[in-house]
């Protein structure tokens, strides 16, 4: 087995690691301080214009007349493992080096033209990412791929990255179960460089959607599952808006331990960072979303979700607040969740028997012509708000909620019950100058009193409620 060259292994994976176009863009973006959901702050956060070192429109700029290698001979043992034969060294694929999957190495051309060869074993379909860094960005230095047919002992060329001098080189492909050769190539100039080759088996049914060309297609609204598979992969889906305007957030749930980060590209090829849970106003055209690594941290075992929420709005509404895909707007007396009108009022009627034995009950909560949600002037009272909400009543538990506080409305709370079924009456009629309201965030719906209500109030009726959580919206109050 071939063995790389120690005295320059030190400073290529370091040189592989700090210049991915990944950490690239990152940097650009933390340096731009773009901090967007603010009250009206629903527009993009610009980064920057697209370039090669993103990858998002690869350019290849020559590629040699690779042809076949032929005669291809004691390329492998029994254990599949790529070994040198006849080459002193592994400028021949003869001596191709095994180049074990996840693992940075380095090495060197000391001749124009003259090259380096590395094996990988794959055991099963899988997606293999191949990075290639130069370490003088005058040398252009180029990366082909090769499926070893082992019937003819012949290599057929299956992909490769033929970029100018000072670019990264990098091939992605889905292969099946089989031995793949790696040529580092030196177009013009010598020099050291650097060599990773990634392998991820898991998640890969989008794959390879790393750049816009073969962006993967989804629907207005939608739940993305995927794996960032390597510190070099990008996740980019297309999105197309054929109205005059649209809102939209993007929400983005991190695997344990990574950190990723959410950017779109618009039609003119501009790049925009997100807020995960922020509402976007996006007009008419095709859009680009990429998910990538913030920061090297990656997961090829564990996904990662995106929410995509279409927010239907309504057409002069005010924006009150937004969370996780859910905006509340104020159409005069009227209040909206989503496009949807909340109806503020509330019936539960509950009726059993069994023999002799019954139970009726009925709970109505009803508005006035006066009927308005409170405003408060205090920050110790809670206004409206999306709230996780916990009930052991009416199934009305929810783990994101809107509660909407109101004023000046009619209560009204009956129940019978037979001899054995005590309370035997019970019955409370009044007006009510607060109520508090807990809302279905996805048909507007109320669906519970968190006050007033019997249910709650009472020792006899045995149930219990709380907010769980008051979370932070992107738009004040």
């Amino acid at each position: 087995m071939k063995k790389w060259k120690s005295g320059i292994l030190g400073c290529m994976v370091c040189l592989l690691f700090f210049s991915t176009p990944f950490q690239a863009i990152a940097a650009e973006i933390s340096s731009s301080d773009a901090t967007s959901g603010s009250a009206s702050a629903i527009t993009l956060n610009e980064v920057g214009k697209s370039n090669v070192r993103l990858d998002l429109n690869k350019k290849q700029s020559h590629r040699r007349n690779v042809g076949k290698y032929n005669n291809i001979v004691n390329h492998m043992n029994q254990s599949k493992q790529v070994y040198a034969s006849t080459a002193d060294d592994n400028s021949d694929p003869n001596g191709a080096s095994y180049l074990p999957f996840n693992e940075a190495t380095g090495d060197a051309i000391d001749t124009e033209g003259g090259s380096r060869w590395y094996g990988v074993v794959a055991d099963e379909t899988c997606r293999i990412t191949t990075l290639m860094v130069a370490s003088d960005p005058s040398s252009d230095f180029d990366l082909y791929i090769y499926k070893l047919d082992e019937a003819t002992g012949t290599l057929d060329n299956i992909g490769y990255s033929c970029q100018e001098a000072g670019n990264d080189e990098k091939v992605d492909l889905i292969v099946n179960e089989g031995v793949y050769y790696i040529q580092v190539n030196a177009y013009t100039g010598t020099g050291t460089f650097g060599l990773v080759s990634y392998q991820s088996i898991n998640y890969i049914s989008r794959e390879i959607n790393d750049t816009i060309g073969t962006a993967t297609a989804i629907s207005k609204s939608c739940t993305l599952t995927d794996a960032i598979d390597s510190p070099l992969d990008m996740d980019i889906y297309k999105f197309s808006i054929t109205t005059e305007a649209s809102r939209k957030s993007f929400t983005l749930a991190n695997p344990e331990n990574c950190n990723y980060a959410l950017y779109i590209v618009t039609s003119d090829n501009s790049i925009y960072s997100i807020n995960s849970g922020v509402t976007y106003s996006l007009g008419n055209g095709d859009y680009y979303l990429i998910v990538t690594t913030s920061d090297g941290t990656y997961s090829n075992a564990a996904p990662y979700t995106v929410a995509v929420t279409n927010q239907d709005s309504v057409l002069g509404g005010t924006d009150l607040l937004s969370y996780n895909g859910y905006l509340v707007q104020q159409v005069g007396a009227n209040y909206y969740i989503n496009g949807k009108l909340i109806d503020f009022s509330f019936s539960y009627k509950y009726d059993i028997s069994a023999g002799a034995d019954y139970l009726h009950a009925s709970m109505t909560l009803s508005t006035k012509a006066n009927t308005s949600v409170k405003n408060f002037a205090d920050e110790q009272s809670l206004g409206i708000s999306f709230i996780k909400y916990t009930s052991t009543f009416n199934g009305s538990a929810r783990d994101v909620a809107l509660f909407i506080p109101i004023q000046n409305v009619s209560y009204t709370y009956y129940r019978t019950a037979s001899a054995s079924l005590a309370p035997t009456y019970v019955f409370d009629s009044r007006s009510v100058a607060e109520a508090y309201l807990i809302v279905d965030v996805n048909t507007g719906k109320v669906i519970d009193l968190f006050s007033p209500n019997w249910y709650y109030e009472s020792s006899a009726s045995h149930h219990s409620h709380g907010i769980g959580a008051v979370y932070a919206t992107s738009i004040a109050q």
